[in-house]
């Protein structure tokens, strides 16, 4: 995939959902490609167990190693006590589809 089709898949995402870092989440698809496709693949996953949810779209970047990777942030109005369970339910999901894929991938709130 070229960088205008990056671009372009970036654009359709923040329909669908908030994009943080919109150049860094480039850069790290183009470093990462296999995960292009799974990226909107993985927001139909968290959208069909958080109907309710804001969804952000972003690159984690661990300030102590660097280590970065995708990152869907699921946020909610209200927290109940299925929150995890939903969340472990979307990501049995989601983690098979990086087998064998190079790049990362999580699924995740920020409790916002």
């Amino acid at each position: 995939m070229r960088n205008n089709s990056i671009d372009k898949l970036i654009e359709e995402l923040s329909n669908q959902v908030e994009v943080n870092n919109p150049k860094r989440i480039k850069r790290y698809l183009l470093r990462f490609r296999d995960l292009i496709d799974l990226v909107p693949v993985a927001i139909s996953i968290a959208k069909k167990h958080f109907p309710e949810a804001g969804i952000v779209l972003d690159v984690y970047v661990d300030p102590e190693t660097e280590d970065s990777y995708i990152i869907l942030y699921i946020r909610l109005r209200q927290y109940d006590a299925s929150f995890i369970e939903r969340l472990e339910v979307a990501e049995s999901e989601s983690l098979p589809l990086l087998t064998n894929k190079k790049g990362w991938l999580q699924l995740t709130t920020d409790f916002y």
